[in-house]
């Protein structure tokens, strides 16, 4: 059986809110708001009104910037007029879920003014939104609820005629034909009466829907050619669109292609000229791709349904028409793998949309509101609900200890966890601190051996050769007038003295002698002195208890930062600034330099070495470097080093 692709005519956008911005606050409201600011956005709303016919685009900001002022304003009347305004302009472009967003927000603003207004024009439009994504149950919900706001307060946003049609179209759906026609029917008598030609052709068109749905074909084109002669005269070409798509599928049931054909080209030429809407748009789309399957044109109708598919994925009901029809056509071509694929989802599709769970709640819900005078028997069977209420609470509390407990055994795993992952990273850490201290160490130690050797064996034979030397110019004391020898002399006099130094940077025991202040100030103004860089130094503070081990590793420190200057900075001048705080050593090198790329900062071995100490001491350091502005370095160590170490977890040797 072919699958009919007929769509009710719900109204999305078609009640005006011209009565509304006549409507003052009421008193209490009038004491909050200022009058003039109120009816500037009254009118700002009215002008956005009129631009959304020709502009969408631009009228949806303006009625979200309208939203914000209302709501700084707690303007309840701008917040659910603009609210609403927006959601219909996200129906139009096929955006559902952010149109029920503003929806949303329009109904939690409504007040006492507000609501009788608006209530039921939210329902309605949310369960419009909800029948467009084939959510029948929630559909049918909304429109219950707004034909009893609308009832309730009669001649206002929503008439109850309009209540009435809506809730025909999802009963009709729902395939509870007897009970549309009757509602359609008490909607078409109140247009009648009312002269409300939109209301008229909606209803009418409805009726042809529904008489086609009961087989009643002849019947279903009188009244669609009723409806399509009425929107004509009312020059309302949006419904004359949605007429000439439903008599398309009429034709087609009648298998006459071609009649179906000229109805869907006038609807595509309506839609180049007129706005219409996005789900609306891509119907006529799958119609005519369905026109070209029963003209066996293959290449044409799978064209037009491409273009459909790409546009439904919001419309469940349109994607299940596309999933049988491309599962036709592939079958009439020869494609017997790809159509059973596509059937299978289809009847996937089928079973979430259609199903008999819904209709049975659909009949409970009219039946509650049908019944809803009967509060009588509601009392009587109150003592049985209260004993109900009695035992859910009792079987509550149980999961709630159930769920304690069970979320109490999650968060102590998860703590047990956590404290386990924690005392690995710093046992792990540990054990990468005592690997760099051990090795740290050992760099001191061979720095020493190697001073150690420095001094007492080549030092020692330097010493001989000088005295061999004197020797030699006692015995021959023409020598001593003699260039050359004068030469040998001074040579071994500066290799004994770069020796010393050497061996001094190596082993400075002058920091044990002098103290650190005094070791840093010698050892920068004798760099200063075998170098081209201009080192001035500052100390303030009292060094004098500050740990050996610690004050080795400033030292040390110190040492790197400027033979890296010397090194790698071409800079001229350099300031070492050594202060001594309550609980901290700062140390700071600046110079004038062409400074270090993050790269470099980062791989360098001599950077890499002091980040080592750095770390190895529980301090922090910062380089600020600027291309060709030089470099700053500054590090931070904490005095009591054994401290530190024990509060981050590290042990100290």
């Amino acid at each position: 059986m072919r699958l009919k692709q007929l769509y009710l005519f719900f109204l999305l956008l078609a009640v005006s809110f011209t009565p509304a911005f006549a409507q003052e606050p009421v008193s209490g409201v009038r004491n909050f708001l200022q009058l003039s600011d109120t009816a500037d956005i009254r009118s700002r709303i009215a002008a956005a009104k009129k631009m959304a016919v020709t502009d969408p685009v631009q009228a949806a900001g303006k009625f979200r910037y309208l939203m914000q002022q209302s709501m700084q304003l707690a303007y309840s009347y701008g917040i659910v007029v603009s609210g609403i305004e927006s959601g219909n302009l996200e129906v139009r472009d096929g955006n559902y879920e952010a149109a029920l967003l503003f929806y949303n927000h329009a109904l939690a603003a409504c007040d006492a003014a507000t609501r009788p207004l608006f209530a039921a024009l939210i329902h309605n439009l949310t369960g419009n939104v909800c029948n467009l994504q084939a959510r029948y149950e929630q559909a049918s919900f909304y429109y219950y609820k707004a034909v009893q706001l609308a009832e309730q307060y009669p001649a206002r946003q929503l008439p109850p005629s309009y209540a009435y049609s809506n809730l025909a179209t999802v009963l009709a759906q729902l395939r509870q034909y007897d009970k549309a026609l009757a509602y359609a029917a008490k909607a078409l008598h109140a247009a009648t009466q009312l002269r409300d030609t939109a209301l008229q052709v909606n209803q009418l068109m409805n009726l042809g829907v529904i008489s086609y749905e009961q087989k009643d074909i002849q019947q279903a084109l009188s009244y669609l050619e009723a409806a399509a002669a009425l929107a004509l005269h009312g020059h309302d070409f949006v419904s004359l669109h949605k007429i000439r798509v439903n008599t398309a599928a009429v034709y087609m049931e009648l298998e006459e292609p071609r009649k179906a054909l000229q109805q869907l080209l006038e609807a595509a030429e309506l839609e180049s000229v007129h706005h219409i809407a996005y789900h609306e748009r891509n119907v006529t789309l799958s119609s005519i791709g369905d026109v070209y399957l029963q003209l066996k044109q293959w290449d044409k109708a799978r064209t037009y349904f491409a273009m459909a598919w790409t546009g439904s994925g919001q419309l469940p009901k349109e994607r299940l028409f596309l999933l049988q029809k491309l599962a036709e056509l592939k079958t009439r071509t020869g494609d017997y793998k790809g159509a059973l694929a596509l059937r299978r989802q289809y009847e996937t599709l089928s079973d979430s949309i259609e199903s008999s769970a819904v209709t049975l709640q659909v009949h409970e819900m009219e039946t509650r509101y049908r019944t809803a005078e009967k509060d009588r028997e509601i009392a009587l069977k109150q003592a049985h609900i209260t004993r109900q209420a009695q035992q859910i609470t009792q079987k509550n509390l149980w999961l709630a200890i159930t769920a304690l407990g069970i979320l109490l055994l999650l968060l102590s795993g998860g703590a047990a966890w956590f404290y386990t992952r924690q005392k690995n990273k710093i046992t792990e850490r540990n054990r990468q601190i005592e690997m760099l201290q051990v090795r740290l160490e050992g760099e001191d130690d061979e720095r020493q051996r190697l001073a150690q050797e420095l001094h007492d064996g080549i030092g020692s034979q330097l010493a001989g050769a000088k005295s061999y030397l004197l020797a030699l110019g006692n015995a021959h004391p023409e020598l001593a007038e003699h260039h050359y020898y004068r030469r040998t002399g001074q040579i071994l006099n500066e290799t004994a003295a770069d020796l010393r130094r050497v061996a001094h940077n190596l082993l400075p025991g002058v920091i044990s002698s002098s103290g650190l202040a005094d070791a840093v100030q010698a050892y920068c103004k004798d760099l200063g002195q075998r170098s081209d860089l201009d080192i001035e130094f500052h100390a303030y503070g009292n060094f004098s208890f500050v740990a050996p081990v610690l004050s080795l590793h400033i030292y040390r420190i110190i040492q790197e930062l400027l033979h890296n200057v010397v090194k790698h900075a071409g800079a001229s001048e350099a300031i070492v600034l050594l202060n001594e705080h309550p609980a901290e050593i700062s140390i700071l090198v600046e110079d004038n330099g062409i400074g270090i790329s993050e790269t470099a900062g980062s791989k360098g071995i001599g950077l890499t070495n002091i980040r080592k100490r750095v770390d190895l001491l529980s301090g922090n350091m910062q380089i600020e470097s600027a291309g060709q502005q030089g470099t700053i370095v500054s590090i931070f160590l904490p005095k009591d080093v054994q401290r530190a170490n024990m509060a981050s977890g590290r042990q100290f040797h």
